[in-house]
């Protein structure tokens, strides 16, 4: 049963930006989603990871669409992109969909589309997550493991499909008018909607399928897999939007990534100092090689120390950094209510 608000037709076509590559909305909207999961002043650890797997053992683990998928992927290799965080509070929440204040796991999984409550906020929810179902085939495995309240751990999986229902191939085979081009796998609660598996001898088969590893010991997060993505055909698309002289500038989505991770989150990224939000240090690896201060390119490391500079006052690093520059500082005076709130900001001259 669906639970969201439009249909699939909709829901890939809800990403207003279309001027961006989709690897790029993939690294803002993942990243925000775990560092808006963190821990307060704990260090967030996230992970880019593309892999190979065997179609079928996944394949099986899909009831009613299996033999569609082994048919049209189960002969070769193909390949996933898995984001996987850590130090985060992972996907949670109740299963209850009668409550007035849904889990974040609900709102990411099942309700793209629903109108938001929340007052003062505008728009729906989970649009800009929408991203994940636009870098494969429609099909998204949510994993997660959190600390509930009584302080034991629980792991959660369900997978997602959203697709065009008019289109001309379809991965469901639907059987009459209700198209909804949206479906769940997972388990079921006693009205017959779909809510996470939560039997770890399950979820140990699922992910043993695809060669992704569980969370152990204290660990929490959530890792979103994407299978059967297009490599040529996603980098084709970041390079057409960054093209000299028609050579591409990137080879592989593994540099692609690193670069677009530093365009994204400079201030955040090996920044022990950070001050706003829940004051996180990011920690981002590639392929589980976390990138480090020397994989920088020299302008974000000067993004990075500008913001750092701004409420340390201290230049010596901007100007180990940019030696023939100016910098300095100004407030911004910022009205957010009755008192107004001074920003501080670098200026290079």
């Amino acid at each position: 049963k669906t639970h969201m608000h439009n249909d699939g037709a909709q829901a890939l076509r809800i990403i207003q930006n279309v001027n961006t590559p989709h690897l790029d909305l993939l690294v803002r909207e993942a990243i925000q989603n775990s560092l808006d999961a963190g821990r307060f002043k704990n260090d967030v650890y996230v992970d880019f990871s593309i892999k190979e797997f065997y179609p079928e053992k996944l394949n099986n683990n899909f009831e009613h669409i299996n033999h569609t998928l082994n048919s049209k992927y189960g002969n070769n290799k193909q390949k996933l992109i898995v984001i996987s965080d850590k130090n985060t509070e992972g996907l949670t929440g109740g299963f209850d969909y009668s409550v007035d204040k849904l889990g974040n796991l609900l709102k990411l999984v099942y309700n793209i589309g629903k109108p938001q409550d929340q007052k003062g906020a505008g728009g729906s929810w989970g649009y800009g997550k929408t991203i994940y179902y636009r870098l494969g085939i429609g099909i998204v495995i949510y994993y997660s493991r959190i600390k509930t309240s009584d302080n034991n751990y629980e792991e959660r999986l369900v997978a997602s499909l959203v697709e065009d229902q008019n289109a001309k191939e379809t991965i469901i085979k639907y059987e009459n008018d209700n198209k909804t081009g949206i479906a769940w796998f997972g388990a079921l609660n006693e009205e017959g909607h779909s809510i996470p598996v939560t039997d770890e001898n399950i979820i140990n088969e699922v992910l043993s399928s695809i060669n992704i590893e569980r969370y152990k010991n204290d660990e929490t997060g959530t890792r979103i897999i994407i299978p059967y993505i297009d490599e040529y055909k996603l980098m084709a698309e970041a390079n057409s939007y960054v093209l000299e002289n028609e050579v591409a500038l990137y080879d592989d989505i593994v540099e692609y990534l690193t670069f677009a991770i530093q365009k994204w989150y400079a201030p955040r990224l090996n920044n022990d100092q950070y001050i706003y939000g829940k004051q996180n240090n990011l920690i981002v690896s590639v392929n589980n090689e976390i990138i480090t201060d020397d994989d920088f390119h020299e302008l974000f490391l000067i993004i990075r120390e500008m913001y750092k500079t701004s409420f340390t006052n201290n230049f010596k690093k901007l100007n180990e950094l940019a030696p023939n520059s100016e910098f300095f500082i100004e407030k911004i005076n910022v009205n957010l209510g009755a008192d107004n709130k001074y920003l501080s900001n670098v200026n290079i001259g």
